[in-house]
């Protein structure tokens, strides 16, 4: 797992794991925490490090998150996607842009989804699994694909979406109590209270 301090715009280091399941991210054995600062060498299928006093054996501090899978929404709570990958500097650990798509699962082919490069500059709140982007921020994002789904008509990006989620407030249960909203059935016809 990829560790980064959202605040700083900084990945911080690695989750290190003796042996993993064969096609899954499932770790088992001794874990190590690998500081990016310890990366002599950083390539797109290993890692290397001068020698194994690099990995240490600590906790991933509660300010690190890997934001995999959290959700993206503008200001006005509209749904952009999820995180599904980031671009960074792989000396500095700089981080420049999160990927997004509507299926957050690295294992899902990028050739099937549609991705977006979002700035990390446009996040403005990172709460539990949602990150909060400056509103309009779907018409600044770079399309890095587009998915066979979206090429077929299958697919559309979340924001692009017929279906609205409306909530009506149905009757006060008792005395002055408001009950809880229902989601509205967008297909049916409106009913209106019998006047007489």
């Amino acid at each position: 797992e990829v560790w980064l301090d959202v605040d700083q715009r900084t990945i911080m280091g690695f989750s290190v794991a003796q042996g993993f399941l064969p096609g899954t991210p499932i770790g088992f054995g001794e874990s190590f925490t690998l500081p990016i600062t310890e990366i002599a060498l950083l390539g797109p299928d290993a890692i290397l490090v001068d020698n194994e006093t690099s990995l240490e054996e600590i906790e991933v501090s509660d300010r690190y998150t890997n934001l995999i899978g959290d959700e993206v929404v503008t200001e006005s709570g509209e749904l952009l996607g999820k995180v599904r990958d980031y671009r960074f500097d792989a000396k500095s650990g700089e981080l420049f842009y999160l990927i997004i798509s509507s299926v957050s699962s690295p294992y899902v082919p990028s050739v099937l989804i549609s991705t977006y490069e979002l700035d990390v500059n446009e996040i403005i709140a990172v709460g539990r699994e949602k990150l909060i982007v400056t509103e309009g921020m779907e018409e600044r994002l770079t399309q890095l694909n587009r998915g066979l789904l979206e090429q077929l008509g299958l697919g559309k990006p979340p924001w692009e979406s017929d279906y609205d989620d409306d909530f009506f407030q149905p009757t006060p249960i008792s005395g002055n109590a408001l009950g809880s909203g229902q989601r509205s059935n967008p297909y049916a016809a409106p009913s209106y209270p019998d006047p007489y």
